[in-house]
């Protein structure tokens, strides 16, 4: 059976739509102006380092949207749990302790 194949123009604007609406989370979750902008600007850039990586855009914002969902999802769960804000470190505190989890 062939396999359906999507154009260079289509992944390329599923890819901007989905950047879009991570933008759009940026700015309703990021609190200030500022910081949501940093974030669109980093997630801008990590997206185009990896669609240049891959030569997949649709690939790569998938990639980076999952990323961001399991930081989300990683920072509600440890909020609900603890009431503390997910840190950067966390990730490689509760990778070297497990006892801690």
């Amino acid at each position: 059976m062939p396999q359906a194949r999507l154009s260079l123009r289509t992944s390329a604007c599923l890819a901007g739509l989905i950047f879009a609406l991570l933008c759009v989370y940026f700015y309703f979750t990021e609190g200030y102006l500022s910081n949501a902008v940093f974030m669109m600007g980093l997630g801008g850039a990590l997206l185009s380092v990896l669609a240049f990586l891959t030569r997949r855009p649709l690939f790569s914002a998938v990639l980076f949207a999952s990323f961001v969902a399991i930081v989300a999802v990683t920072a509600h769960v440890k909020y609900e749990a603890l009431t503390f804000t997910l840190h950067a470190w966390d990730f490689i505190y509760y990778r070297q302790s497990w006892a801690a989890i």
